[in-house]
Parts: C-alpha cells; sequence; structure tokens
C-alpha cells in the first residue's frame, strides 16, 4: 500500500507533510495547465499534465486520473485535488 492510499490520520507526521506537500504540487501543475487545456481535446491535456508533474518531480500517475483531470479540464472545468492549494474554487462555508 502507497502512503496516497492510507488515511492520513494514520500517517506518521513525516509522510503527512509529504503527502500534503506532494498534492500541493500536483494541484499546482493541474492549474497550471487549466488556462491553456479549455477547449483542447483531453489526449493534449494528459500530455500537458504529465509534463507539468514531471516538472515539479511528481512520478508517473495513474492513466485513469490523468484522464479524469483531463477532461475535467477539457471541458471547461476546473479539477480540485487539494482545495488547499487551489484558492481559485470557494469552498461551501
Amino acid at each position: 500500500m502507497s502512503e496516497h492510499d492510507r488515511d492520513l490520520a494514520q500517517m506518521e507526521q513525516d509522510q503527512g507533510v509529504r503527502h500534503r506537500a506532494a498534492q500541493a504540487l500536483i494541484q499546482e501543475a493541474i492549474s497550471e495547465v487549466t488556462p491553456q487545456g479549455r477547449d483542447l481535446p483531453a489526449a493534449d491535456v494528459v500530455e500537458l499534465l504529465a509534463a507539468a508533474l514531471d516538472a515539479r518531480g511528481i512520478g508517473p500517475q495513474p492513466r485513469h486520473w490523468l484522464e479524469a483531470v483531463a477532461s475535467e479540464v477539457s471541458s471547461g472545468g476546473t479539477y480540485v485535488e487539494d482545495p488547499a492549494a487551489a484558492p481559485e474554487r470557494v469552498m461551501p462555508a
């Protein structure tokens, strides 16, 4: 089981810190490709996203996740992986 599959409450403190840092980098990559990815085919967005993640040192992600993000982005939506790292999206109170 990877640390991404575990509940944050079960992680050691340093694992939780690493997880939150990785989530913030993933959200940063998503936020970077979203403006240019709107109205592009999802396959193109997958490539942009993979490159943005790689540039941040985030290893390969599951294809189905990349496709889900790309589908949301290419249709004009905003995919939020980490609400704390996505200030442009207002979360309900």
